[in-house]
Order: structure tokens, then sequence, then C-alpha cells
């Protein structure tokens, strides 16, 4: 935060940078917003840097919409620095709450759980999505391998409002050999079917086509049954908390500098 602010200052090298309280140095972050309520009324807020010359202070702020800046008079900001001392400092545990430690804690706990190589579908925020075989979690990013890459896509959680997967490819032998013999005789019967188009006559130049279609037909079941053994698991979806996640997307913010 204080380097946004020390970037602030070198566009007018005639504007300082104040501390506004020792509680909170010369930035407000996140949970200092919320704790001391320093701005009202702002929406989206990320963080602030105060920067001022002669007897006027201004409040540069961040917000995920953009930025915003406010003008305080000297007492205006001295009076903003004596709220702050009279609510003292923040209680670990409270700063914790506030960041959104334990709500990210409990939603990498949940995601802890998930079944690794299974065909995974994430839904964002911004109304996107991605898909692809889950290959586990990278610290605070889902892992998703896509066909015909090496690579894998990484996906923040602070990014992700819901997902799908489904459990591994279930073979039923008894299932699997209907599908087989279901594509034979389709095969079969196409191939009939072509060689009376075809004006094909003879029993036997009718019964090498009659034969021909069925192989090609059991060429072709294993596409078939792969898909089928994929329906046969089950479908699972996780929703996550709204108010956990922008818990979640405040602590990826104040730590790793994403929303």
């Amino acid at each position: 935060m204080l380097l946004v602010g020390i970037l602030c200052a070198q566009d007018r090298p005639d504007w300082e940078i104040p501390v506004v309280s020792k509680r909170v140095g010369t930035a407000i972050d996140i949970p200092e917003q919320e704790y001391y309520q320093v701005f009202d009324n702002i929406e989206g807020f990320l963080s602030a840097n105060f920067v001022h010359r002669d007897s006027t202070f201004q409040a540069r702020i961040r917000t995920a919409n953009g930025w915003l800046k406010r003008n305080y008079s000297a007492r205006q900001f001295y009076d903003l620095g004596l709220s702050i001392d009279l609510l003292g400092d923040i209680d670990p545990i409270v700063l914790a709450r506030l960041k959104g430690a334990p709500n990210f804690e409990r939603v990498m706990d949940t995601l802890q759980q998930l079944p690794v190589d299974v065909s995974m579908t994430l839904y964002l925020a911004d109304n996107g999505h991605v898909k692809g075989r889950y290959a586990g979690l990278d610290g605070h990013h889902f892992m998703l391998k896509k066909k015909r890459s090496r690579s894998a896509a990484r996906v923040s959680i602070g990014k992700v409002t819901r997902l799908k997967y489904r459990d591994p490819p279930i073979a039923d032998i008894v299932g699997d050999t209907r599908i087989f013999a279901v594509t034979s005789a389709l095969g079969m019967g196409g191939a009939l079917g072509l060689s009376l188009l075809a004006g094909v006559d003879g029993f036997n130049a009718r019964a090498g086509y009659f034969f021909m279609g069925g192989l090609v037909g059991l060429a072709l079941a294993p596409f078939p049954v792969r898909q089928v053994r994929l329906l046969r698991g089950e479908l699972h979806q996780l929703n996550f908390n709204s108010g956990d996640l922008e818990k979640v997307r405040t602590y990826l913010f104040i730590e790793y500098g994403e929303l």
C-alpha cells in the first residue's frame, strides 16, 4: 500500500505523504477501512493513500471501479486520525476475520477434499467458465488440464462462484456389451441398406457388406461406450457462499494483490 502512495506522490513532486495515524500509517487497506470506517459510502473499496501540500490533504482511493479523490482540510484530516486513535489497535482475531482468513481457510478445507483427475467446469464471476480435468490446487489456484495441452490452466479461487464435476467413468460389463451389440447391429443394417442402394446382387456380395458393416460398428463402439461411462458418474455441484467468497477475495487481494 505504501508503494501506491509513493507513486501517487511522485506524480506531483510538491505533494507529501502524511501519516494518518500511527495505527494505520500512510495507507488504509480493506480491514482498516472495515474496522475504522475512515471513508463513508465507498463501494468496492480496495485501498487508499493520503497526500498533502500546504493545508490541503487529499485521499486517493482505489476501488473495484477505478480511482476516487477526496479533499480534506487540515482540521478534517487530523479529526480522521483522532477517530482512528480513539478506536485503538485492531485485535489480531478481529483483524483475521476482517481480512477473511477464516473464510479462506474454510473454503480451502472444502476444496482439498475434491477428487483429482475428474472432468470439472469452473463458473467465474464474470459469467465465463473454464473446463478441463482437475489436477488439484496450486496455492490458491485451481489447476485444470485441457485436452491436447501439456500445461494446465490456473484459475484463482477468488474468481470462481461455483463448480461442477463428475465422478470418474464407471464400467458396466453388461451395459457396455449392449452398446457393442447395438453399434454392430447398426453397422450391419447400414451396410445392408448401402448394398441395396448400390444394387449389389448375390448373397455372397451382400454378406460381405453385412460382415464389414458389423466390423465397422464394433470398431466405433468404444466412443459411445466412453461417453456412457462418463455419464454413469454422479454429477456434483459446489456453490460458494457469496459472503464467504467476498471475504476470500478480500483475503487474496490483501495477501497476493488479486481480486
